[in-house]
């Protein structure tokens, strides 16, 4: 039976290769982004997940805004104790 599909299958993709390509570069496609954004989502959550107490980590950030606006995402060591 087995046998059957796959004869049907490739007589197919050798009959219209533009559509079989396009198919299969499609899918292609949408694998490959589909692993790429649950990479991405994986490490945003895994960050600084072996810190002990992860969850009370804060993230310090200035905004200028000016002539050039710039944003800052480092603070001085000396925050800690006023926070």
């Amino acid at each position: 039976m087995w046998r059957n599909v796959f004869a049907a299958a490739i007589h197919n993709l050798l009959r219209s290769r533009a559509y079989a390509s396009l198919n299969i570069l499609g899918l292609a496609i949408g694998f490959t982004a589909a692993l790429l954004i649950a990479l991405f989502v994986r490490d945003d959550l895994s960050y600084d997940a072996a810190v002990p107490a992860a969850e009370r980590i804060y993230r310090l950030s200035m905004d200028i805004n000016g002539p050039q606006p710039a944003s800052l995402d480092n603070a001085d060591g000396r925050f800690g104790p006023a926070l």
